[in-house]
């Protein structure tokens, strides 16, 4: 065989709407199954380093692992599920035509919760590997709620970049020292850099929940799935806090992308009702793979018409025990493998069963990007 290379599924013509994500033409289906034959015919797929940028066969049933990272073009939205420990940071560039201030694809960096204080350098020394180095401007920082795997990080991420939006639900933890120090710095980091902090997200960013914006460009529609500055449903506090979560569907070529924070399932049933044709093809997976989220009903609902060669899960956990609980849950495990493929299912504790806790972080970072054609390609990225 001659020089591998990049392996992507083509994306099929555009013939679904874009309130219906992922739903495909039975016969382009059929040629991507042919296509996966007949890759599994001639690669290697025995060695775990096979440098496979797109979603194709996979070795041993595992996610892909890429050398080098995938390409960034200025078409193409790329999503960083950043490998921070126990904990959420995601990190999405938009698509840019490279000309400032028109109004259409912006190039906006956004930045999705930061993990622990602890290991906040893990992300710093991500974002510039990436091409992101301390002093860049993050047009958004999104804290999903009021936990410290979420925003512990937050200050020093405002230390070492101009942030110029900030997004948070609006519930004030004010019990917690450090939740309040944040909040102190992030009005800080808004008067310098003359930005807005929407808080609470709802209110100020849209009216209600379900509302589509176009905040993070006009090529991304995105809806506000759940967000709430009041304690929620949940048996006790902890659970309530985290239904105050900011979650979000952003579509962009008619794929999309559910970043469901920590929400859990009390909240779903309102999600699948409101929102009837949602559907997704990526999903980061609720409250770092509890079985407190990701109801049996919500995949049904979010995964229904979407061509398998199209769902994608990722879960950002680390190795901490929780009492007798390791996340991700098995349980939840074994159900996102009924409805995505094992080799189209990654998670940032990829392999970390052996290290101790709080060792695990900064070697399974999840990259993903979607192309302007509406193919998707997903892998393990150092």
């Amino acid at each position: 065989m001659g020089a591998m290379k990049a392996v992507t599924i083509p994306s099929p013509d555009p013939l679904f709407q874009p309130s219906s994500p992922g739903r495909i033409d039975p016969l382009p289906a059929i040629l991507t199954g042919l296509l996966s034959l007949l890759l599994a015919s001639c690669l290697n797929l025995e060695d775990p380093e096979i440098q496979l940028t797109g979603s194709g066969q996979a070795p041993e049933g595992e996610g892909i692992r890429c050398l080098s990272g995938l390409t960034k073009e200025d078409g193409t939205l790329r999503i960083h599920f950043i490998d921070i420990g126990q904990g959420d940071s995601i990190w999405i560039e938009t698509p840019t035509d490279n000309i400032d201030g028109n109004g259409e694809r912006e190039g906006y960096h956004i930045l999705i919760d930061t993990g622990e204080a602890d290991n906040a350098q893990i992300l710093v020394d991500y974002l510039t590997r990436y091409g992101f180095p301390p002093g860049s401007l993050i047009d958004y920082l999104v804290i999903t709620h009021a936990h410290a795997d979420h925003y512990g990080g937050a200050t020093v991420i405002m230390d070492n970049y101009l942030v110029h939006n900030i997004l948070d639900p609006g519930f004030d933890d004010s019990s917690a020292w450090y939740y309040t120090s944040y909040l102190q710095r992030a009005a800080e980091e808004i008067a310098e850099t003359g930005g807005v902090l929407y808080r609470p997200l709802v209110g100020t960013l849209v009216g209600d929940l379900f509302e589509t914006t176009s905040i993070f460009g006009s090529e991304i529609e995105t809806v506000v799935l759940n967000s709430d500055e009041q304690l929620q449903a949940g048996e006790d506090r902890y659970d309530q806090i985290n239904n105050t979560s900011i979650a979000l569907a952003l579509t962009y070529q008619f794929r999309t992308i559910l970043l469901m924070a920590d929400v859990q399932t009390e909240m779903e049933p309102d999600i699948i009702n409101a929102m009837p044709d949602l559907r997704a093809n990526i999903l980061k997976v609720g409250h770092h793979g509890s079985t407190t989220s990701t109801s049996t009903a919500f995949l049904d609902h979010i995964f229904a018409d979407v061509d398998q060669s199209l769902r994608f899960a990722v879960v950002q956990s680390g190795t901490r025990l929780f009492g007798s609980t390791n996340l991700p849950s098995s349980t939840i495990v074994s159900r996102l493998l009924q409805y995505v493929s094992a080799n189209h299912y990654y998670t940032t504790n990829h392999e970390d069963d052996e290290t101790a806790p709080f060792d695990g972080a900064g070697d399974d970072h999840v990259q993903a990007v979607i192309n302007e054609d509406g193919s998707i390609q997903i892998c393990y990225a150092p």
